[in-house]
């Protein structure tokens, strides 16, 4: 079992995603059964790496043009 994982979303799963909001049962099972099951190349596991990548520069950890606050 992987302990972190990043996966590309498509505009088809931001919808879902979206209409799932407040529902997190749901959502944490469309994420888990459909999302991170997909081998379309555009999901990577990244194990422990996830720490230092989320605790690194907000603009190499997101693609967004707005980086968060933290």
């Amino acid at each position: 079992m992987s302990l972190g994982m990043h996966v590309a979303v498509t505009d088809d799963d931001v919808r879902v995603l979206r209409d799932l909001k407040g529902d997190e049962v749901a959502l944490v099972e469309l994420v888990h059964e459909e999302v991170e099951e997909r081998d379309d190349g555009y999901g990577v596991a990244t194990d422990k790496a996830w720490d230092p990548i989320h605790r690194s520069s907000p603009t190499v950890a997101c693609s967004s043009t707005t980086a968060p606050t933290r």
